[in-house]
């Protein structure tokens, strides 16, 4: 089954960012109600379920009403750190806090420069000790276990000083999973890093890197109209055939089927 794309949706049909908002504030209005008159009618009838008084009762309910609730915000939300809803900004602050990975409110407190609209994955390491040092441009993808050094102490003990080079990251840029930037490195705006690349020289604007020296592959034109045409081929998966979207048990399935000789794409 090839040439055809699978639920797409336009991104106008997936809740705005004020909506999921209302529908946060709604719920938790919604179970402010319930707690207030589950506490009155307890209160009335003196309640209690297998040693549990009243107010214990009033307060597992509330937990889970408004547990809910969260649930329901955050679904719809954007994974992306310094973008989309409200609820999903708070709660990667809070997820990022219980890791002790940073925010990158603190990054910047720290002197990153860090662009708008950027995405840090899990477990990323930029070089702490001299983070003003690293500049990352607006909407560029650092995926999870990348590390950015922009420090060499191989000669620490022997001269009593490390080396030191700023590292630059363009905008538009993409570094795959588990890449290493070395210190004195520039990528360019519009530049694709591959998964487990080392990258010890620049990288030139909208080009394609991979390997241990990454070496250049492609240029980023060339990678988008292979892609293109290889779409026209293959089948293409809407949001909603993600984890996060939600997918159903049958539509696993279905595109384990679908994609059982070949590739696939997804929103």
């Amino acid at each position: 089954m090839r040439g055809y794309q699978r639920g797409v949706v336009s991104r106008s049909s997936v809740w705005p960012q004020g909506i999921r908002v209302a529908v946060a504030l709604i719920s938790a209005a919604v179970s402010v109600v319930l707690t207030g008159l589950l506490l009155e009618a307890a209160t009335a009838r003196d309640w209690s379920i297998r040693g549990w008084e009243w107010p214990e009762l009033v307060a597992a309910v509330s937990v889970l009403v408004l547990s809910v609730a969260w649930v329901m915000a955050l679904r719809r939300s954007s994974t992306t750190l310094e973008s989309g809803g409200y609820v999903k900004q708070f709660a990667d602050r809070v997820i990022r806090k219980i890791r002790r990975e940073p925010t990158a409110e603190a990054l910047r407190a720290a002197g990153l420069r860090l662009g708008r609209n950027t995405y840090i994955g899990r477990g990323t390491v930029f070089d702490s000790g001299f983070l003003w040092l690293i500049s990352v441009g607006d909407d560029t993808t650092i995926s999870a276990r990348v590390e950015i050094l922009v420090h060499d102490a191989s000669i620490k003990r022997r001269l009593g000083y490390s080396v030191i080079k700023p590292v630059s990251i363009g905008s538009r840029v993409y570094i795959g999973l588990g890449a290493i930037i070395l210190p004195g490195v520039t990528i360019g705006d519009d530049a694709i890093v591959g998964a487990g690349s080392v990258v010890r020289h620049d990288v030139q604007p909208a080009t394609v890197v991979a390997g241990n020296p990454a070496r250049v592959v492609n240029t980023l034109e060339a990678h988008l109209e292979k892609h293109r045409g290889w779409m026209r081929d293959h089948p293409a998966y809407s949001w909603e055939w993600t984890a996060k979207g939600g997918i159903s048990f049958e539509k696993m399935e279905t595109m384990r089927e679908e994609l059982r000789d070949g590739h696939g794409y997804v929103q």
